[in-house]
């Protein structure tokens, strides 16, 4: 089997010979949707028997995220992995899935390695993977906890602090 990385599988099949392309197509969409609905019962069991932790763990892969100043592509996997949890269950929700899987595909080696126009070690890949998802998390606004910008929740009071 594949090595899984930030919760992401692969659905593979041994067996192809002497089944028609309808019927490989029809078995994996119903093996597709077999594993949605077991997503989303585990969601729901995290949120009911572990809501706390869960939203912890959320939050933390956002703020590794948007902070961070080195980040491995496994790592990067992971932490979206916790934040495309968050917004699925409508805790991150001044996000938008475009963002991730936008993160998801510039941050891969040769993209950082074109933008930067030449080839780079692992750990400058690393620093520039970093600053490439600060720069576009910055660009989304920093999210708060009910999905408002973190500037919508500042009081109005007057520059002296009254």
């Amino acid at each position: 089997g594949s090595e899984v990385v930030g919760n992401f599988f692969q659905v593979s099949n041994q067996t192809t010979l002497g089944k028609t392309e309808e019927d490989l197509v029809d078995h994996l969409d119903k093996v597709a949707r077999q594993v949605i609905q077991y997503e989303v019962q585990a969601r729901q069991v995290l949120l009911r028997d572990a809501r706390g932790v869960t939203e912890d763990k959320i939050w933390r892969a956002y703020g590794l995220l948007r902070y961070a100043r080195s980040l491995s592509f496994e790592e990067l996997m992971n932490l979206l992995s916790g934040v495309r949890l968050g917004l699925s269950l409508k805790l991150l929700p001044g996000l938008r899935v475009y963002t991730l899987n936008k993160m998801l595909i510039f941050t891969q080696p040769a993209h950082l390695e074109q933008a930067a126009g030449r080839e780079l070690p692992s750990s400058e890949s690393d620093t520039h993977r970093a600053a490439y998802v600060r720069r576009v998390l910055a660009s989304e606004g920093d999210v708060t906890s009910d999905g408002a910008s973190a500037t919508d929740e500042l009081p109005n009071e007057s520059p002296d602090g009254r």
